[in-house]
């Protein structure tokens, strides 16, 4: 469990770094604690625990991103990160679910080899980002251009002609988040480095766009799009 639990967190680190993304560095942080807890109580129940809900977290998002991205025919660079998180995280919450059923305390062997081994993780997964980014889908041409990094978007005001608004999204963090727009219907999800293309019909106005994943309005993720 450990040697998946410390790439997890070097992989988060990389990527977190790599796209100034304070969520994933968050997350390299929290499963750092959770191996450093399991000196400490019973059996390291309370690392055990620390690191099977941030691993139980990061699998759904992360498979789910992988479908995503497959399904919408994005680049494989969005396909790959996504995908090998979720494939070293099923190896953390095996071992986590393992130890639990031991009842006792994992070993900490090892764990030179572990850096070693992330080190090179860093390196594959960032070389192989930089010479797949040129893969991204294009946007539509005429569309507004919407980034999403660090939990916030580009711009916090937009302007289109009424009629039919059409928005190119681009996700650049390693969570999902969402274009929404409550008083024209549009919710739009786009995963883990994922691109969407949202279109609808609004008549002259002005609308609040927001993130809807839970928390992250709060965290300024909200803008206005100005209509006509």
């Amino acid at each position: 469990m450990f040697w998946a639990t410390a790439i997890d967190a070097a992989l988060f680190a990389a990527i977190g770094i790599r796209h100034v993304d304070r969520e994933a560095i968050a997350f390299a942080v929290l499963f750092v604690a959770g191996i450093a807890l399991l000196r400490l109580g019973r059996r390291g129940i309370l690392g055990l625990i620390l690191i099977g809900l941030l691993a139980a977290d990061t699998e759904f998002w992360m498979v789910t991103a992988t479908v995503s991205n497959l399904q919408n025919g994005e680049a494989l660079i969005a396909v790959l990160q996504p995908l090998v998180l979720a494939i070293v995280t099923a190896a953390v919450l095996a071992g986590v679910i393992a130890s639990l059923l031991r009842r006792s305390r994992p070993s900490l062997d090892g764990l030179p080899a572990i850096a070693a081994v992330a080190v090179v993780v860093f390196g594959l997964g960032l070389g192989g980002q930089a010479l797949l980014a040129g893969n991204a889908l294009q946007p539509r041409t005429g569309s507004l251009q919407l980034f999403i990094q660090n939990t916030a978007y580009s711009t916090r005001t937009l302007s289109a002609g009424s009629g039919q608004v059409s928005i190119s999204v681009s996700n650049q963090d390693l969570f999902w988040h969402t274009f929404t727009i409550d008083g024209l219907g549009v919710n739009v999800a786009v995963p883990v480095g994922g691109h969407r293309q949202i279109s609808f019909n609004a008549p002259p106005g002005t609308y609040t766009f927001y993130c809807a994943i839970p928390g992250h309005r709060q965290a300024g993720m909200q803008g206005t799009i100005t209509v006509g």
